[in-house]
Order: structure tokens, then sequence, then C-alpha cells
């Protein structure tokens, strides 16, 4: 029967294709590194570009303000003669001297390229490119916001211009509309001027600062890349190794178990055999919880690399309809919502979630914001709680569902790449612990060692057992390293542990105490299972003899554990007490040569 089994167990396992973990976490993190570097560079570019303009057209406005006033009702009386006069009368018009001279002398040192003046038919009444005297700007959405009072800016690139006397060449311009008021009008509009300056080399070094910020990012993610990339590299290597092992293993154990009566006598003086055997024993039982805490992590990074994709995919279809759906001010509140909503980091259980929820529904309701119900749902993902006033303007907004759902893809990256790096760092721990587990060291050379760093391997190999309903209690004290055989010690308290895992048949209390007594380091394993009987006390440390049934124990265990202490010159003793039974192990703070 146990062959059958065994024989399937390895027939169903060799058939598993193993989970490609390094090809997934290249290409999740490529995609995430490459993806951060393009958005940071563009956002980068983006808010340069706004600040740019921004400072642009108050100069400008400076510029044509002081322009205005320099001329006085002169130019008044020209842009309200100008209405009848034709193409070719502007052309010839005596005022056109003055005002170049005046705009020449206004302008002079300054990166002023040209100066426009238009009446309120649109016409052009005044250039410094003569040659578009006459021509008409009437519809022009600039025109048409200056003709209403308001400032319009553009930046564009002139591969040929006419600045005031030379043809400039591949020049980045900043064209600003504004209106033509006097305080002698009452601030009434009689024209609009058109003011081109050249912000080539403010272009320029943006440029290259943007270069120098994606160069860096690119530095600086590569070599998290290549950081994370070893690791779990390496981890992947030692999964792969432990699986041929777990083969190799199952291999042995199937033929050692068919030989095990035959070997009887061959089992007393084959001790370092013996102990490695019984240790495979239980690595082969553990095999399917360690598959799980191995899978669930690989699972996590799996669902989060999807998830970054759709977001990714997502986003990226979206982002370039910003400046279509968003004006200028509506971007730079939308970055601020989306830079508010990276910086919460805070985790809420389902009870907060459903209270802030509801006050949240109130509160935009009060604003009368459509959808309220649908909309706080989206604010709680994406970690807006409270303080929404500064965003009430985007919640407003005809796009207000596609705003939202922008900003709801862009936050789940980070989170999820979090999930990630910890499924990573729990995947490392599991396989750490059972590399050093499996590993036995045939040098019999004595270790200086922590025995509470043994324990803890054993307690994360055990971990799925563990975590469910067994409540874990370590009270460890400062103690010294001792002198040992680490391997065999591991063997040890993985006997003792398993035991009292089944004694308390997964469910229950296990208690690890540690502490320095009598010039050695002593160790205790408390668990509340159910117990030895009293007239098989005396029998539990002889070999073969155990109260399991069949095929779940060999009966090596503790005898084993004590053949392994007495070698330290130790002593292992139980004792049962009202609802709990207690195994202690003393082993002494020996030199290398009294373990001799």
């Amino acid at each position: 029967m146990l062959s059958l089994f065994t024989k399937n167990f390895l027939k169903k396992n060799t058939k598993e294709q193993p989970f490609q973990l390094l090809r997934y976490f290249s290409i999740t993190s490529l995609s995430i590194f490459l993806i951060t570097t393009v958005v940071l560079g563009y956002f980068y570019r983006h808010q340069s570009i706004q600040n740019l303009i921004t400072l642009g057209e108050k100069q400008n406005a400076s510029l044509g303000k002081l322009f205005s006033n320099s001329l006085g009702t002169e130019l008044s009386s020209y842009i309200k003669i100008s209405e009848n006069m034709n193409e070719q009368e502007l052309r010839n018009a005596f005022y056109l001297e003055t005002l170049t001279k005046a705009a020449e002398t206004q302008m002079e040192g300054l990166s002023v390229v040209k100066v426009k003046v238009f009446n309120l038919n649109g016409t052009t009444i005044f250039s410094t490119d003569t040659r578009q005297i006459g021509q008409s700007r009437q519809g022009s959405l600039g025109f048409e916001g200056a003709k209403k009072g308001q400032f319009v800016t553009q930046l564009a690139t002139k591969d040929n211009y006419n600045s005031f006397s030379e043809e400039i060449q591949k020049r980045e311009l900043l064209s600003t509309y504004l209106p033509i008021q006097h305080e002698s009008t009452g601030e009434k509009i009689e024209g609009v001027f058109e003011i081109y300056s050249d912000v080539t080399p403010l272009v320029n070094k943006i440029k290259v600062t943007q270069r120098n910020v994606v160069s860096g990012v690119i530095i600086i993610l590569s070599s998290v890349y290549v950081i994370l990339f070893l690791i779990v590299k390496n981890a992947d290597r030692l999964i792969k190794k432990q699986r041929n092992s777990l083969k190799a293993s199952e291999l042995q154990l199937k033929e050692q178990t068919q030989n095990l009566e035959k070997t009887l006598k061959e089992l007393s003086s084959t001790q370092e055999q013996l102990i490695q055997q019984e240790k495979m024993v239980a690595l082969g039982q553990l095999v399917s919880g360690i598959a799980h805490e191995i899978n669930t992590p690989l699972g996590a990074i799996q669902a989060a690399g999807n998830n970054i994709n759709n977001a990714l995919k997502s986003a990226l279809s979206e982002l370039p309809k910003i400046n279509q759906n968003l004006n200028s001010e509506e971007q730079n509140q939308f970055f601020l919502f989306l830079s508010h909503s990276l910086k919460n980091n805070s985790s809420l259980t389902s009870r907060e979630k459903r209270s802030l929820k509801r006050k949240l529904i109130h509160e935009l309701q009060n604003h009368d914001i459509k959808n309220a119900r649908k909309v706080a749902d989206i604010l709680i993902d994406i970690g807006i709680d409270k303080d929404i006033e500064p965003f009430l303007s985007l919640l407003h907004h005809p796009q207000v569902d596609w705003i939202l759902n922008l900003i709801y893809n862009l936050t789940r990256l980070p989170s999820n790449n979090r999930i990630i790096l910890t499924s990573v760092e729990r995947a490392s721990k599991v396989v750490f612990a059972l590399k050093n587990y499996a590993h036995y060291d045939h040098s019999e050379k004595k270790q200086l060692i922590q025995v509470t760093e043994g324990i803890n391997n054993v307690l994360e190999i055990y971990y799925n057992q563990l975590k469910h309903d067994i409540e874990v209690f370590q009270n460890y004290q400062s103690v010294p390293k001792i002198w040992a055989y680490p391997d065999e010690l591991i063997q040890v308290w993985t006997n003792l542990i398993h035991n009292s895992i089944q004694a308390m048949q997964g469910k229950g209390t296990l208690i690890l105490n540690v502490f320095e007594d009598n010039e050695g380091v002593k160790v205790q394993v408390i668990d509340s299972g159910v117990g030895i009987l009293s007239d098989i006390q005396d029998k539990i440390f002889e070999p073969f003899f155990t109260t399991k049934a069949a095929g779940e124990g060999s009966g090596l265990g503790l005898y084993i554990s004590q053949k392994i202490v007495n070698k330290h010159n130790g002593s292992i003793n139980m004792e049962h007490q009202t609802g709990k039974t207690v195994f202690t192990v003393w082993l002494p703070i020996s030199s290398p040569e009294q373990l001799e």
C-alpha cells in the first residue's frame, strides 16, 4: 500500500510544470520600471512646460502693458481709425514708424522676437514683420480669448521665423494674446496685442534636465532590478535544486521502506544515515505544506503582475487624453489628486471602510455630486477618504468617471508592486529554511551556533501546519552560543515540534522556552496535546516504539533525538503535567575539545 502511494505521488509530481518565477519576475519588473520611467519623464516635462508658460505669460503681459502705456493715446487713436482703413492704407500708415521705434526701444535686450497689434475686427494693424499687416486673425482662439479680456498663451516650435531684423530658424516660441486697455477709457478693451518670446534656451534646459532625470531614474531602477534579479535567480535556483532533491529523497525513501525490516541490525550501527533518513521522512510529510507556502506568494506575485499589466494598459491608453479632456488648471488639480492618492498607504478594515463610505456619501451628496455612492467607492479604493474640498471641481467635471478610473489605475501600480516584493521576501524565507533543513554536514565538524536559529528554522518549515489553529509562544532569553553539530540539533527540534503538532491534532498551544541554566542552554517544548499515558512513558525513547497509527511514524524520532543529545553530552527528558506535555533538552556550553 505504501509502495503504491509513493509511486503515484512521484508520478503525479513528475508531471507538474514548475512555475517560471524568473521569467515572470523579469517581464513584470522591466514593465514596471519602463512605465515608471516614461511617466516620470512625461510628468516632469509637463510640469516644467506649464511653469514656463505661466512665467512667460506674466512677462509678456507686463511687456504689453508697458508698450501700451508708453504709446498712450497714439495707439488708441491708430486702433480706432484703422477700422476704416484697407490693407494698403494700413501698410502706408504714418503710425507704423512710431510703433516700430517704440517696439524696438521697449523690447531691446529682451527675448521678444515679434510684436503684433490687432483692432477689434481681428485685422493686423501693426507687426514687426510688415508682411503680416492687413491679415485677419478673427475667429482664432487666442484673439477671441484676448478680446474677452483673457490672456491666451501657447508654446510652439517654428522652423523659420522673421524676428525684428533677421530670420531665425528652429526656435521654441511662446506667443501670448492679451487685451489692450487704458485707464483713460475705463479699462475698456480697445484691441489685442500678440507678443512672441523666444524661450528656446529654457526649453533646451528643460530637455537636458529631463534627460538627466530619466537617466538617473534608469540607473537607479536598473540597479534595483539587478539586485532583485540576482535574489530571485538564486531563489529560483534553490527551488529547482530542492525540487530535484525532493524527488531523489522520495525515491530513496521508497527503497529504504522496502528494506527496513531487513536492515534492522545495520541501523543501530549507522546512526548518521538513520538521522538523515528520519529527516527525509519528516520532509516528505511536509511536501504539501511547503508547496503551499511557496505557491501562495507565487500566486500573489502572478495576480499582482496581472493587475499591474491591466492597469498599465488602461492608463497608457487614457493618459494621452488628458490634454483633450482637461484644461491647464484641471490638469494641475488632476496631478495633485493623483499625488495625494499615491501618498496614502493606509490599510483599512472592512468595517472602517463601511463607516468612511457612509460619511463620504453624505458629504458628496451635500456638494451635489452625481452618483455619490459610486464615486465614494472609488475614492475609498484610492485612499481619498477625507478632505475632498480641493478636488470638488474635478468631481463636478463631466468626465469625472474617466478621471477617477485613470487615477485608480495609476494608484494600483505601487500597491501591487509592494505585494510582489512582500511575496518574494516570503518565498525566499521558505526556501532558505528548507535549504537549511535539508542540508546535512558530513564533515563531522563542530560549529559555534545559536540554538534559537535552528528552532526558528524548523518553525518556518512547519509554518503551514502552525498558522491556523496552533498558537505559538516563543520565550527566548539571551543565551550564549554553544559548540554543536547544527544539522543534528535541527533533527531534535524537528522531532519534538512534529510530535507536539500531532499530539495537539492541529489545534492548541505550543510554548518554546529557551534560557541559560547550570552552565548550559535549556530548551523546553511544551504542548497542550493529549499527553502520554503513564504506563508507556518509560518506553518513549526506545527504538521503533510508537503510539501512532501504521504509516504515520517509524518510532525512531525520540530515540534518535536522545542519541543526538547524548552525543553533545546533554540530557533530554519528558514530564507530563495536567493539560500539557513538557520535553526538556539541556545542552552544555562546551568547547570543541570537550565534545571530542
